[in-house]
């Protein structure tokens, strides 16, 4: 095997790499052939067990930043993964996982709060999807398109044909607008199948009409919600 691990400690702040920090830890494993598929190699590795009656937060990890600079983009944690071959590849993944199936304290995967004051400024937010060209981010000629598949996919995991969500999305109460899609370029602000409905109380929008308990008095409720639609496109 030819692998090379290093750990640098108060790398020079005046290093050219495009990267410099106070400790760095480099594991490389290009000279290294065959593994044990489902094994996981780490550079870094840490490890908490929060014991049954510990009251106290135990975080495994804590990346603070402190920025008091006016210019820049400053993180408290980034991370990156360059893909070069055909091998698939994430640059993060967050598992929360119960066994127990009377559970019902939370369980959450992610959770991003921003803590704010005053009026809304058209700038905070709390979860931002971007795309981009790798090509011009990486100082070379655009190749024209850079188009990905979908911002958001909710889905079950392959392996687990049996698991579902029983909520695709939920809108809380402190929300004014449930979907803005003023800015969108696209015609298509909401796409269904055939057999697929809209629900407005005890309202039915199709493609085969409106149809309610109260057909009369809701008619102009869905008529109202089409013509918005057709708004919105």
């Amino acid at each position: 095997m030819n692998q090379t691990e290093t750990l640098i400690v108060n790398k020079p702040a005046s290093s050219t790499d495009a990267y410099s920090g106070g400790i760095q830890a480099i594991r490389d494993t290009t000279g290294v052939s065959g593994g044990i598929h489902g094994h996981v190699n780490c550079v870094n590795y840490s490890f908490t067990i929060a014991g049954k009656n510990v009251t106290a937060f135990e975080w495994n990890n804590l990346s603070v930043l402190h920025n008091y600079a006016d210019a820049g983009e400053n993180c408290a944690s980034y991370i990156q993964s360059n893909k070069f071959s055909t091998g698939p590849t994430w640059a993060g993944c967050a598992e929360a996982c119960s066994l127990d199936e009377n559970d019902k304290t939370a369980l959450v995967t992610y959770e991003m709060d921003s803590w704010v004051s005053g009026e809304d400024s058209g700038n905070r937010i709390t979860l931002d999807l971007v795309v981009g060209d790798s090509k011009v981010m990486r100082g070379k000629e655009s190749s024209g398109k850079a188009e990905a598949t979908a911002a958001i996919r909710i889905g079950a995991n392959t392996s687990c044909p049996n698991a579902k969500y029983t909520k695709g999305i939920i809108l809380g109460k402190a929300i004014d607008t449930g979907i803005d899609a003023t800015e969108m370029q696209g015609e298509v602000v909401l796409k269904l199948n055939s057999k697929q409905v809209i629900q407005v109380g005890s309202t039915t929008i199709s493609d085969q009409g409106v149809t309610s308990k109260n057909y009369v008095s809701y008619l102009a409720l869905g008529l109202s919600l089409i013509a918005l639609a057709i708004c919105l496109l």
